[in-house]
């Protein structure tokens, strides 16, 4: 099952294993950063990191996907405006 959300807060995406396909950031007007986990809070292992500039959208995307043996949360919403994750079960 292949599935995509688009979320303007911190928020679980899945619990599932699954892969992430792809991400699309988009700053509101200054510097912002985001976080994405294995798993379902900020507790679980870190698996990357974004810085994005002010004023900035970026679409990052992981070919076959990155496997997450624990689901998707996307943490530290810092100065996002939005993010549409792509991910498959």
């Amino acid at each position: 099952m292949r599935g995509w959300e688009w979320i303007t807060s911190a928020h679980a995406i899945t619990n599932k294993p699954c892969k992430l396909l792809g991400i699309l950031l988009t700053t509101t007007g200054v510097e912002a950063e985001l976080k994405v986990y294995n798993g379902g809070s900020t507790s679980s292992p870190l698996v990357f990191h974004i810085f994005l500039k002010a004023r900035d959208s970026k679409v990052f995307n992981f070919g076959d996907g990155i496997f997450l043996d624990k689901g998707i949360y996307l943490g530290s919403f810092n100065r996002i405006g939005g993010v549409l994750v792509r991910w498959e079960i």
